[in-house]
Parts: C-alpha cells; structure tokens; sequence
C-alpha cells in the first residue's frame, strides 16, 4: 500500500489520470518522484517522463522547462501539460477548449478544479481522472490493456 498526498492507494499508485496519460507518484527522500505514461493501446506503455526526468519518445515532446518539465505534442505546438514537481506536485493540463486546468498534489490532499481528496482508499483504480474537456471522475477505471504491468 502507498501513501500520496492522504490518500491510500492499494495495488497501484497511480492517483492521477488524463486522456490516455497515466500518472505515477511515488515517495521518495526527496519529496514525490513522478512518471507519465501514455496508453496507446498496445502491450507496452510509452514514458514521457520517468522518476521525474523527461524520456524522449515518438509521441510527444518532453523537454525540462522552468519551472519543470513540458509536454507538447510531438511538433512541438501545443501543450498538453506542465509538470512541476517539488515538495508538492502541481500538474496544469491544457484541455480541449484551451483553458488550462490545476491537479495540485500536497502532503495531505489532492485538488483537482473543485474536487478535494484526502483521507480515501483507492483499491485497483485510478484516484483522479481528468477528461480533455475539464470533467473530473474519481475512482476510474485502468485498462485492461494496462492491467498486466500491475498484476
């Protein structure tokens, strides 16, 4: 079992979902440690980022930007979203309509827009899933496809 930002997560940490991006957030001596995968429907997942370093990859572009690390998409010209990671974790996600939405991550809760999480048990699901036109689900559902890499 982990513990993210109050909240106990049971056979993954992934507290934080957008589209077909996935995130982990794992403790570490430094804070959180971070990494963003991208389900493509395929048997392996493709890293943006991976213990919060940027990985290069055929889907996006991932570069360190200050403050944090930059995703665009892979020409580069439009931002998906920004991750800043310290002794909090603030994601900004650019959605569909081009208005830009904040996941903050503290030592107690986890803020998504209006929704405030703290206290709660996720067991086999995703805490937060943040849709591309800003609606915010909580409790989804993995994929099947990525079922195998946590089992």
């Amino acid at each position: 079992m982990t513990i993210i930002s109050g909240n106990q997560f049971g056979e993954f940490s992934i507290p934080l979902a957008f589209g077909n991006r996935y995130f982990i957030l794992e403790p570490s001596a430094a804070g959180l440690q971070v990494s963003v995968f991208l389900d493509q429907g395929g048997a392996i997942p493709v890293f943006e980022i991976l213990k919060n370093e940027p990985i290069g990859n055929p889907s996006s572009h991932v570069i360190n930007s200050l403050p944090g690390i930059l995703v665009t998409n892979d020409n580069a010209k439009k931002q998906i979203y920004h991750l800043q990671v310290g002794h909090e974790v603030v994601v900004k996600f650019r959605l569909e309509n081009e208005t830009d939405f904040i996941v903050h991550f503290s030592k107690d809760k986890i803020q998504a827009g209006g929704v405030t999480l703290g206290n709660n048990s996720f067991q086999g699901v995703v805490g937060v899933v943040v849709h591309p036109n800003g609606a915010v689900g909580i409790g989804g559902a993995l994929p099947k496809s990525l079922l195998h890499l946590f089992g």
